[in-house]
């Protein structure tokens, strides 16, 4: 299965992107999280993950939280439920205090 296949078949199934309930933040998320597999589908069960945590958080928070995640540069789920979990998510983004 290629990779535009896989993420039609998410959407069919969790209808992600059609009902316009999440924007690019989290849609940025799931492909990076497709992109980290070698098969999208190894990457199902996180997406699925990352999608649930919006009935516990709700959509505008896990738009947040995976909007951090993404400057951060944090690639998983676990890492979004963190940030929801601590409510980083809630705070104001600080600017880093090292340049690379």
């Amino acid at each position: 299965m290629k990779y535009d296949e896989a993420v039609r078949a998410l959407d069919k199934r969790t209808n992600y992107e059609r009902t316009g309930r999440l924007t690019s933040p989290t849609i940025e998320r799931i492909e990076a999280l497709l992109d980290l597999m070698d098969h999208p589908e190894q990457g199902y069960p996180a997406c699925l993950g990352l999608l649930a945590l919006a009935r516990k958080y709700g959509n505008i928070r896990l738009e947040a939280g995976c909007a951090r995640a993404l400057a951060l540069g944090a690639n998983s789920s676990k890492s979004v439920a963190s940030i929801l979990a601590a409510g980083l998510d809630c705070q104001a983004q600080t600017t880093p205090l090292f340049d690379d």
